[in-house]
């Protein structure tokens, strides 16, 4: 878990960007005239090359990252934006190793 300050601007309700380039999954406020992400999720183990969205998710993980090397990550799109770190926070890990 992360030990960050919380992001209080962001509560997850707006409208978002997310993509991923190189070894990091950004997300930017869509209606924000800042051009820098509100949020980057930096991984060491390997590049993001896929994610996936879900507003309906039940258990609150509504937003999934797929790694090139096959390792799964489920996470709340709300907990990234309201912790300010690099590091991705409260995250299931599938496939790993």
């Amino acid at each position: 878990m992360s030990s960050s300050v919380a992001n209080p601007n962001f509560d997850g309700k707006g409208s978002y960007l997310i993509f991923n380039v190189g070894d990091a999954i950004l997300i930017s406020d869509l209606n924000s005239q800042d051009k820098d992400p509100i949020k980057s999720i930096h991984f060491s183990n390997s590049n993001p090359v896929c994610h996936a969205f879900d507003q309906d998710a039940k258990d609150g993980h509504d937003l999934l990252i797929g790694l090139f090397s096959g390792d799964v990550y489920s996470v709340s799109l709300r907990q990234q934006l309201q912790d300010v770190g690099k590091k991705i926070v409260g995250a299931h890990h599938y496939n790993k190793d």
